[in-house]
């Protein structure tokens, strides 16, 4: 039983994905009902890194200097231009004055919201159900490794890219293929990572994490 749920959920490699690595992996050493021991878990996510996609940011100067560029900036750019070509220097610094203001404003008030952003997502920690040393436990879904045994319920966010092994899913994937009709995957299939589970109840293999998913 164990050997036909290990060929269930383990999927073909095609060795051009750039998941190749991750799927090696979980190939080299197939999951057992236990799933993994804690240590393994350790060293692949130190080979792979977390199950988290990091965020690019862009400078804080870059940032403001964007305020400096679109329609509203460009008509008071083009403004001052106009006022110094006049000789009128006097209303040509207010205007600036003004578009520097203006950016000022612009770049505080998207700070905030930024930071008001990154506590929300630090409240909001995605979690999932996996099995490590033969028991269940709940862990944050950023310390997943692929080959972990993973389940996934009703209501559930697919964690990583798990080949499902037992039971069966209706997963609404319409975030990443825009197709709005959920699609049933049962034994064989694949959930996709940020899938949402709408009914049923699945177990499979992490088979890509990150930014391999």
């Amino acid at each position: 039983m164990a050997d036909e749920l290990r060929d269930r959920i383990i999927p073909e490699r095609d060795e051009t994905d750039p998941r190749a690595a991750q799927q090696a992996a979980v190939e080299a050493e197939a999951t057992g009902p236990d799933g993994l021991s804690e240590a393994e878990a350790t060293r692949r996510r130190a080979r792979f890194g977390a199950n988290a996609i990091p965020e690019k940011r862009p400078s804080k100067t870059l940032e403001f200097a964007r305020k400096f560029w679109g329609p509203i900036a460009w008509m008071l750019e083009a403004a001052a231009l106009l006022q110094i070509l006049l000789g009128k220097s006097g209303e040509a610094a207010i205007i600036l004055a003004l578009l520097v203001v203006n950016a000022a404003i612009g770049f505080i008030e998207e700070g905030r919201a930024s930071r008001a952003l990154a506590l929300l997502r630090q409240r909001l920690v995605a979690m999932a159900r996996v099995r490590r040393d033969g028991a269940w436990r709940t862990v944050p879904a950023s310390d997943l490794v692929p080959g972990d045994l993973v389940h996934m319920r009703m209501g559930d966010l697919a964690p990583a890219d798990i080949a499902i092994g037992e039971g069966s899913v209706l997963l609404d994937q319409s975030a990443l293929t825009g197709e709005s009709i959920p699609v049933e995957a049962g034994p064989g299939a694949r959930a996709y990572a940020a899938a949402i589970v709408r009914r049923g109840e699945a177990t499979g293999v992490v088979t890509a994490t990150g930014q391999a998913t």
